[in-house]
Parts: C-alpha cells; structure tokens; sequence
C-alpha cells in the first residue's frame, strides 16, 4: 500500500484537493530488492488510475495534462515496457490479480503484421500496453526495425510512431537502469512519449551505478539533482574515492570541504 500512495504522489498529487490544480506532473523511481512486490503495486496503481480515480465530471486524473482537462475524448491508457524474458510473466500477473475485468483491456504487443491494429485498438479503448524494451526501440527508431518490420509497417510506420509516442497517458518501465544515460537509445526513445507520467522500477538503483540513478531520477523528475557536472562532484566522485582502500582522511576531508562551498555557492 505505501508503494502504491508513493507513485500516486508522484503522478498526481499528494491530496484530492490539489489534483485540479496548474500543477506540473511527473513521475518516480520504485526501487526494490526482486520478490517484494513491484509488479503487484504497480498493478493495483495502474488499475486504481485508469479505471477509479475521476474527477467530478467522470474525467479520469490521468488524463489531464499539467493539471489541465483533456480536450480529446477517449479513455486512459498506461504503457508498460518491460526486459523480453518477463513480457509472458508481466501478462500472466494482470491476469492472476485483474482476471478478465470487463473494461479494463490489458494486451501483450507482437511484432508483425498485426502491431498498427493493436495499437490502434489500444488507442481506441484504452488499458494498458505491455511491450518489451526492444519492441519499443524498433517502432520508434527506423534503422532497429529491420527488414520484417519495414515489410510489415510499409507507409504506416509513421502511424505505428504517432500512437506509440502520444497514446499513453501514463509510462512504466521495468529494468529502467537500462537507460544508462541520456544519450543512449532507449533514452531518446522515452523522450518521444509525451506523458509527463512516468513511473520506473529498478532493484539496485545505487549499488551498481551512481549515474544511472542519475538519469533515471532525471527522466521522471527532470532538474531535480541538478546539472550532472554539480551531481558527480557532489556524490559520484565522492563516493568514488570514498571506497577505495587507499582513501585517507585527508582525502576525505577535502572532499567534504569541497563540498560544503559548493553547498554554499549554489545556496
């Protein structure tokens, strides 16, 4: 439950009262060790956004845009993009906890002929959109599609970019540390999804890598650590130097010296 009022925070707002507000929306990063229940939270959030949470006019909250009532008429849609080996086990999970829920569609894509249909379908009506990370790059990046795809697409794939990049109202990512940084593919792939709405979930996201969390805190929340020159001398390279065996206190102490008058500077 306390995964679940996390993201709403973070989507939304912390209260009713300030959901019809000019707000800017944004998002988070739901991190957690395997086996504690991030694609069960994010279920009942997904759930909780397309098909409860309405505003006094039937208005889903998910479909305002910066706080602003959507002009076009059509129902919720979440797009969840995941790592190939979990796209059957994602599925299945909607299914153990949702079942067959009458207007709450949940559809699995599969490349091929049959992609521009589904994703008409999921514009259309709404629900959520399960895809992998590699599905994703391919229709919004031409030279990944190869020559099936291409075959497949023809002069639509222009169509297959639009509903891709402007249907969801709302973005989950599993194994977002694969974003890596802000020049990667993937990266300039997310960029294209206009929803301000973005929830990632990741397992370790400060053991591994330090710039990872980075760029992924500053996909959902852009500006909120700050310039990445300022974050790697305040933490990166701190911490860096921090654990290696070698380290004095002087070190140490120079480095916190450092940046206490950055702390000070920037205040």
């Amino acid at each position: 439950v306390e995964g679940i009022r996390f993201m709403w925070a973070a989507c939304f707002a912390a209260s009713r009262a300030e959901m019809g507000r000019l707000r800017r929306e944004h998002g988070c990063v739901l991190a957690h060790s395997m086996g504690l229940g991030k694609t069960l939270s994010v279920i009942a959030f997904l759930h909780t956004c397309l098909t409860c949470a309405r505003d006094a006019e039937g208005t889903p909250y998910v479909r305002y845009r910066r706080g602003v009532a959507p002009t076009r008429e059509a129902p919720a849609a979440a797009l969840v993009l995941v790592p190939k080996p979990v796209l059957t086990q994602w599925g299945g999970e909607f299914r153990r906890w949702l079942g067959a829920e009458p207007g709450f569609a949940v559809r699995t894509l599969s490349m091929g002929s049959g992609t521009l249909e589904a994703l008409r379908a999921w514009r259309g009506g709404g629900g959520v959109l399960i895809m992998t990370h590699n599905q994703f790059l391919q229709l919004l990046t031409p030279h990944r599609r190869g020559a099936g795809s291409e075959r497949a697409l023809g002069a639509r794939a222009g169509e297959v970019s639009e509903l891709l990049s402007t249907t969801a109202d709302l973005l989950v990512m599993d194994e977002a540390h694969r974003i890596k940084n802000d020049k990667s593919a993937l990266a300039g792939a997310l960029g294209a999804v206009v929803t301000r709405r973005r929830v990632l979930l990741t397992g370790t996201p400060l053991q591994n890598n330090l710039r990872e969390y980075y760029h992924m805190v500053s996909y959902v929340h852009p500006g909120a650590l700050g310039r990445l020159d300022s974050f790697k001398k305040l933490f990166e390279e701190i911490i860096s130097h921090g654990s290696l065996a070698e380290s004095g206190a002087a070190d140490g102490a120079e480095e916190r010296e450092r940046e206490q008058r950055e702390r000070r500077r920037r205040m």
